[in-house]
């Protein structure tokens, strides 16, 4: 039973250390853009990610509450509305063409609104390959240990439940011949 727990141990250490350098390097790196501003009703902000075709990206606006009216739309380089989106989701946006993508967050409500603005790169996507983003690069690096964290805290678990049925099988039998 004590390799049992020297493995989940193991794992929850692996784990948390991994979880941690995933975190610092997100902390590091993400979002390519992160701007907070209090809008009054009307009012916009609007950012500029420069993306490559077959580029994807993700754009999020949020607010304190979900009752809070924005409206969300991506511009891409042509001056052609690529995304246009009202409420608070996770917005998907893939490039079509090279060039400056203009993101603006606006205040339809009659309120002023704290409104919070993210974009996060996730990779370049062609026809015969994939060039995912620094950051995702960093965490598929990660993913080893991941996955060495979960086996090593299971194969624990086995080991404790293995131990705690020998031990009691064993208590139940009678003392032979003393």
């Amino acid at each position: 039973m004590i390799i049992g727990a020297v493995l989940i141990t193991g794992g929850v250490a692996i784990g948390g250390v991994t979880g941690w350098l995933i975190e610092k390097s997100m902390l590091a790196g993400l979002p390519d853009v992160a701007t907070q501003n209090t809008l009054g009703p009307g009012e916009n902000i609007t950012r500029t990610i420069m993306a490559k075709t077959g580029e994807s990206f993700t754009v999020i606006a949020r607010t304190p509450s979900p009752s809070h009216t924005i409206a969300t739309i991506v511009y891409g380089p042509d001056g052609k509305i690529v995304l246009q989106s009202q409420g608070q989701e996770a917005n998907p946006v893939l490039a079509i063409k090279d060039g400056p993508h203009v993101v603006t967050v606006r205040n339809e409500g009659s309120e002023p609104v704290t409104t919070t603005l993210l974009v996060f790169r996730v990779g370049v996507f062609s026809d015969n390959s994939v060039e995912f983003s620094p950051f995702l690069k960093q965490v598929f690096s990660f993913l080893g240990y991941i996955v060495l964290a979960g086996v090593l805290v299971l194969a624990g678990i086995i080991v404790l439940i293995i131990g705690a049925v020998k031990y009691f099988r064993e208590r139940k039998r009678p003392a032979v011949g003393v």
